[in-house]
């Protein structure tokens, strides 16, 4: 299961808003007028916001598969393009503890954090933003791996 759709159109729609005020900034420097000051700085703070937002906020290309041998396979990467990095989680299917899926900012951003036994307790790996999931593919994704904690 992965969410390649959903990822292309927000790298596309982060993509497009990001040119959209980039140009916009730029082209403020062209035009001679009194205030235009003011409306530069606002432009370079919503570009910063942008790119904040699109960094930090939890968008990835997300994958997950069940193999006999690893277990629970998590592919993902930021969909940012600079210092884009493809991690990878491999937890046997036995070792799953739980996993919550927490929404931050009124459900705009999403994290799955999951839980695994160890021999010194339960460890929790680092979430894996859902922020690029639609909320339905989400509940999908929290009833997939709820069938796996019930069956071990």
């Amino acid at each position: 299961m992965n969410n390649k759709t959903t990822a292309q159109r927000t790298s596309f729609i982060f993509g497009l808003s990001w040119l959209i005020v980039l140009a916009c900034l730029v082209g403020s420097f062209f035009i001679d007028f009194e205030k235009i000051i003011l409306f530069q700085i606002i432009l370079g703070f919503i570009l910063v916001l942008i790119i904040s937002v699109y960094y930090f906020g939890g968008y990835n290309y997300i994958e997950i598969e069940v193999e006999k041998k690893t277990g629970l396979n998590f592919r993902y990467y930021n969909l940012f393009p600079i210092g884009r990095k493809f991690k990878l989680y491999q937890i046997p299917i036995k070792n799953l503890d739980r996993f919550e899926i927490r929404n931050y900012f009124g459900g705009f951003f999403s994290f799955i954090y999951l839980y695994e036994k160890s021999r010194k307790g339960i460890a929790r790996y680092p979430g894996i933003g859902l922020s690029a999931v639609p909320k339905s593919r989400q509940k999908y994704i929290s009833s997939y791996l709820e069938k796996f904690l019930n069956n071990y």
